[in-house]
């Protein structure tokens, strides 16, 4: 009888290692693709350096401190300290005569955040940041 427990145990431990799912890669690409949606956007300008400033102010606006901009790259990467500590990176790149596609990573303890949220506040304040840019008071 004691030989049969050991047995019952290892039994019962493959039959629950059986039931254990493997994510569906449809769904992890499905998951990678509307995120790679949410961590970009197209402008319609073609000035990369235009873009990198106005990424630069919508940063600074969201109280991250600047670590390092290489205009040439195309990237910006920022940290912001406090309760919650974040770092971003931003990807500006020319695609058209007329458009530049912006990419951001934000990172909150080594992790990428995919709270669309997040994206979305940024974008907007580079879209109004750039539409300041394009018609500065007078």
């Amino acid at each position: 009888m004691s030989r049969a427990r050991p047995f019952a145990a290892l039994l019962c431990l493959a039959l629950l290692g059986g039931c254990v799912s493997q994510l569906d890669p449809a769904l992890v690409k499905e998951h990678q693709t509307q995120l790679q949606r949410t961590q970009s956007r197209l402008f319609d300008t073609n000035d990369n350096k235009l873009v990198i400033r106005g990424a630069l102010s919508a940063l600074q606006d969201f109280g991250f401190i600047i670590d390092k901009v290489d205009p040439e790259l195309g990237t910006v990467t920022a940290a912001k300290f406090g309760k919650y500590p974040m770092r971003m990176t931003i990807t500006v790149k020319s695609v058209s005569k007329t458009q530049t596609l912006v990419h951001g990573d934000a990172q909150y303890n080594s992790e990428s955040i995919d709270d669309p949220a997040v994206y979305q506040q940024f974008f907007d304040a580079l879209q109004k940041s750039l539409a300041l840019a394009a018609h500065p008071a007078k």
